[in-house]
């Protein structure tokens, strides 16, 4: 049986599996989960304009380059969060990974 139809198979059941994260049987899954959770962070939790004096030092053609950058990340990002993460969970039977990538195209979204 291809990994398609082993996927497709397990989504189709109509069991549930709850995760138990105190059980520690994945140490992997378990590691990207904390490591996502400590790389975890909003905007409210640092003060932007903190930077503005750094942002007035740099020439117009270096915060042209910042604003493509950044814009650039924001869209992959987007996509990464929106499309990547989803479908590479739909294509990870186990839980735990399930729930990594899931909190992580979280964190695309937001950051």
């Amino acid at each position: 049986m291809s990994l398609k139809e082993q996927v497709e198979l397990y989504n189709s059941k109509d069991k549930l599996n709850a995760i138990n994260w105190n059980k520690e049987d994945d140490p992997m899954a378990e590691l990207y989960w904390l490591q996502g959770v400590q790389q975890f962070w909003l905007e409210t939790e640092f003060d932007v304009s903190r930077d503005l004096s750094s942002w007035n030092k740099l020439s117009e053609l270096e915060k042209d380059t910042y604003k493509k950058v950044l814009a650039g990340l924001t869209g992959l990002d987007t996509k990464q969060g929106g499309e990547g993460m989803n479908l590479i969970s739909y294509h990870e039977p186990r839980n735990k990974y399930q729930a990594v990538f899931a909190f992580m195209g979280g964190m695309e979204e937001i950051h």
